[in-house]
């Protein structure tokens, strides 16, 4: 199985990356919800930028 995405970590948050683009996986709306739209953009510092384990 061939992995997509790599993860990256700031300030103590991590980011998922996309392994072909090399751009971050964003929340459409920085939804919590399950099911939210995601998107690839340029890495940021949003909050919808910040992904963590629960």
């Amino acid at each position: 199985m061939r992995r997509l995405f790599q993860w990256g970590a700031t300030d103590g948050y991590r980011q998922p990356r996309a392994r072909l683009s090399g751009k971050c996986v964003n929340v459409v709306g920085v939804s919590t919800e399950n099911l939210s739209l995601l998107e690839q953009r340029i890495c940021g510092t949003a909050a919808s930028f910040h992904w963590s384990r629960t």
